[in-house]
């Protein structure tokens, strides 16, 4: 919930900060792709209202904790990430966040809470598309293409 964080936020805005804490569907019936959206669409309005409050929408640092860390992440990796990423996000810093939900999923099985976590559902339910939600997976899937890209020849003489 918001009011979590509003001594955090206290802090950074008494020293000068513009702060905004978005809030998204933390349920149990709201998926991982639609809390990135919802992220997505915090930052896009961070950016476009945050100068009404003396904010510089070119220097945003997000900051999130824990499945607020992994949405946020998501978001930048996925949905509206051009806008944020591209334009104003110079920073995030992701404390305790899952970042690669196929490992974390194991942990949980490991101690016997798999069933019982609202992770699975939010994923999606099917394990075998865990990665489709990793930041980390997403990031050297993306890294490897461009590795590849890279090797390609620029030019093929070869019919």
């Amino acid at each position: 919930a918001k009011s979590n964080y509003a001594l955090l936020a206290r802090f950074f805005a008494d020293r000068g900060a513009v702060v905004v804490v978005p809030d998204y569907s933390a349920s149990a019936g709201a998926t991982a792709g639609q809390m990135a959206a919802e992220i997505a669409a915090a930052l896009r309005w961070t950016r476009q209202e945050v100068s009404r409050f003396g904010g510089n929408p070119d220097d945003v640092t997000v900051l999130a904790h824990s499945a607020g860390a992994h949405v946020a992440v998501m978001a930048m990796l996925g949905e509206g990430r051009e806008e944020c990423v591209g334009r104003g996000v110079v920073a995030i810093v992701g404390m305790c966040g899952v970042y690669d939900v196929e490992h974390h999923f194991e942990y949980e099985a490991w101690r016997g809470i798999a069933e019982m976590s609202t992770m699975k559902p939010a994923m999606g339910g099917d394990v075998a598309r865990f990665h489709e939600h990793s930041p980390i997976a997403i990031i050297l899937a993306r890294a490897n293409l461009a590795h590849h890209s890279m090797d390609a020849p620029k030019h093929s003489n070869s019919l």
